[in-house]
């Protein structure tokens, strides 16, 4: 607070001892990352206020292999009527990081999950989803699916004024690395 008003500090702390990047959305997904990246990356980072205690002063050694990240990958988009694609496929990839978070949950109870999966929407005339549904029939997908189908509900989508509706086709590839 200064003169009875709230203050915007910005100021970067590290995480806790034992706490991944992926807890803040640090990490990019579908890449590989060694120790001497992640030492770079942190060495990188502004050293925190002495008041600070408990800062870790270097990687866990559980970061100290080589490890890689679940990904999933726009394989394609069909957009019908009044969308405009590349629109499209900028909501999408800008949402992928929210999707591979229910990746990687389902990747926990089955370790080889991977593939396709298609979802197909259906926007109406405001931009809201108004139904997805997923259209892969594996039952080792349906949680995945109903996860991801609670995310995508809240997409938001531009439509022209004159447009009443539009339907999407999303296929997603699905690499656990």
């Amino acid at each position: 607070m200064k003169d009875g008003k709230a203050t915007m500090v910005k100021q970067v702390l590290p995480l806790p001892q034992g706490v991944s990047d992926y807890a803040v959305g640090g990490a990019a997904s579908g890449r590989r990352y060694s120790s001497a990246k992640s030492s770079a990356l942190i060495s990188a980072r502004p050293a925190p206020p002495a008041s600070y205690i408990g800062a870790p002063r270097s990687l866990p050694e559980e970061a100290e292999a080589d490890f890689t990240v679940p990904a999933i990958q726009i394989d394609k988009i069909i957009v019908t009527r009044t969308l405009d694609k590349k629109v499209v496929n900028k909501i999408v990839e800008d949402e992928l990081n929210r999707l591979e978070t229910c990746y990687i949950n389902a990747l926990s109870r089955n370790p080889g999950l991977k593939g396709d999966l298609v979802i197909k929407l259906s926007i109406g005339a405001h931009g809201s989803v108004n139904k997805a549904e997923l259209v892969t029939s594996a039952a080792d997908r349906k949680a995945l699916g109903e996860c991801m189908i609670r995310k995508i509900k809240a997409w938001k989508f531009d439509l022209p004024a004159d447009a009443k509706a539009a339907a999407i086709t999303i296929t997603l590839k699905l690499i656990p690395q």
